[in-house]
């Protein structure tokens, strides 16, 4: 299990040019291939001309079947999108009434997979910032949860689009924004070093569990270990951030429980959410996901 950190920080132009000469090119060349777009009546639509003003739009397989779906926004906030009830090979597109698990459109929207649990998220515009929904449930019948409405601390008003890329090809995913004055801004996804990757030993060795999963008002985090060691056990938010120290000491062998209440290091009351336990010592890493309600 692995977690990255999600805390973007914001790069100089010139150290952004360079990371981009690092990328090879593609033979990319050019090519016309009309896509089949009808409403539900049968009627052909084309959603790239005409009525569409600005139009901002993104390929993303909204359904889980495997193939790509078209989801698209203008300016006046008009917002639509069309399944793809063809294939990945053949794809045929048919417009759809329904929003799709009640998402809000406004000023622009990014699908990703942003903590890499192969689920799609949702960013979205917020007066200028911008806003993350986590999907709690599956891509074939995803649970939209807010998980923070200010993703990162600039604002960049209305007239922005995101984009998510591993520009720096370290296995995570940094992110790019323009502005209405022609700038691009590179936020770099700086990764928690002593949570990546974590080796695990065998379960008879170093175990991590928490009851009740999910929790409120307090979980019992039992870990288990086969000698004495010094031992940390943090709690990290879905951005990366550790909120929580939860011990840091000589753990004895044997088994080991430990109350978490929800709190913080200044015993404040944590927003409801995704959160990780990470217990480290110098032989065995070992990281459990838990959901804290409200």
């Amino acid at each position: 299990m692995s977690l990255r950190n999600k805390i973007f920080k914001l790069i100089s132009p010139a150290l952004f040019l360079f990371l981009s000469s690092l990328s090879f090119s593609q033979p990319f060349h050019w090519e016309i291939n009309i896509i089949s777009v009808t409403d539900a009546e049968g009627l052909l639509k084309n959603i790239f001309s005409g009525g569409h003003n600005n139009l901002e739009h993104q390929f993303v397989d909204i359904d889980g079947d495997g193939d790509l779906d078209i989801f698209y926004l203008d300016s006046d906030q008009t917002f639509g999108w069309f399944k793809n009830i063809g294939n990945k090979f053949n794809p045929e597109f048919e417009y759809s009434l329904t929003n799709p698990q009640g998402l809000f459109f406004s000023n622009w929207f990014y699908f990703v997979d942003i903590d890499t649990n192969s689920n799609l998220d949702f960013f979205r515009s917020n007066n200028g910032l911008m806003s993350l929904y986590e999907n709690d449930g599956s891509n074939s019948a995803p649970v939209w949860t807010e998980f923070t409405n200010k993703f990162i601390p600039d604002n960049f008003g209305g007239n922005t689009f995101p984009s998510f890329a591993d520009i720096d090809n370290d296995t995570d995913l940094d992110l790019f924004l323009g502005n209405v004055k022609g700038g691009l801004y590179l936020y770099i996804n700086s990764e928690i070093t002593n949570v990546a990757d974590c080796v695990l030993g065998p379960v008879d060795n170093y175990s991590l569990e928490a009851f009740p999963n999910p929790f409120n008002p307090v979980t019992q985090i039992r870990i288990e270990t086969k000698e004495a060691q010094k031992t940390t056990i943090e709690i990290f938010n879905l951005l990366g951030e550790k909120v929580k120290t939860l011990f840091n000491d000589n753990l004895p062998s044997g088994v080991t429980n430990f109350n978490w209440y929800g709190n913080d290091d200044s015993g404040e009351i944590l927003p409801s959410g995704i959160y990780f336990i990470l217990a480290s010592s110098a032989s065995n890493k070992k990281a459990l996901k838990i959901s804290f309600i409200k």
